[in-house]
């Protein structure tokens, strides 16, 4: 993995937070999707205490508003940061993603809001099948955890390999639910584009594209 923006210090958390924003879009109401409707990829149904559904919801009483409300939503400053916050401090923080290298904490971030699956475990089981040490898959971040993670991640061409074969195990993740409940197949090619998008955007070059470039 060459040199990029990763390699500098920063704020690892609004590295993120930007690529999740853009990745999660605006507000959707879909029946068909598990999560309802939702906004910037919150679920109201999974999340129906979070603030912000009081200004989506000061917004769908307006005759201004209710045929474009995706787009008068994104203007809202207020709720943007109320976006910001809750995944700051209902994913990142509790997660502890600021112990990892910057990488891994991206892609433990991404998992755990979009698959709604244990980012770390993720971690924790693409590890344990790389090096043959066997972490609990506990999704939790604790010192063994940590130093196997930043450990692995020291050599920059195992961190391409970890992001390579973690997002592998999220297909297969993706490929489950749809084999339990077929009526998910709508959404499989859209998830699986995620998950190339994400490594794309983390350097993590997938096996057809390391073909096509040979």
């Amino acid at each position: 993995m060459s040199a990029s923006r990763f390699d500098s210090a920063g704020d690892a958390f609004e590295q993120g937070y930007a690529r999740l924003r853009a990745a999660e879009g605006g507000y959707v109401k879909n029946n068909l999707d598990r999560g309802g409707e939702t906004y910037a990829g919150i679920s109201r149904r999974w999340w129906p205490d979070w603030d912000g559904w009081r200004v989506v919801d000061s917004y769908k009483v307006l005759s201004h508003a209710r045929h474009n409300l995706g787009a008068v939503l994104d203007l809202d400053i207020t709720l943007r940061r109320k976006v910001r916050d809750f995944y700051r401090s209902y994913f990142w923080e509790p997660m502890g993603l600021d112990e990892l290298p910057v990488q891994a904490a991206i892609l433990a971030f991404d998992f755990a809001v979009n698959s709604g699956g244990d980012g770390i475990r993720l971690l924790q089981e693409a590890l344990s099948d790389l090096t043959g040490e066997m972490l609990v898959l506990d999704g939790v971040l604790g010192p063994k955890t940590r130093s196997a993670v930043v450990g692995f991640c020291a050599d920059r061409d195992q961190v391409e390999t970890l992001v390579r074969y973690a997002l592998d195990l999220r297909g297969n993740f993706y490929r489950a639910i749809v084999a339990s409940d077929p009526d998910q197949e709508r959404f499989l090619a859209g998830w699986l584009r995620r998950n190339q998008d994400l490594a794309d955007y983390l350097g993590g070059v997938m096996e057809k594209r390391c073909e096509n470039d040979e």
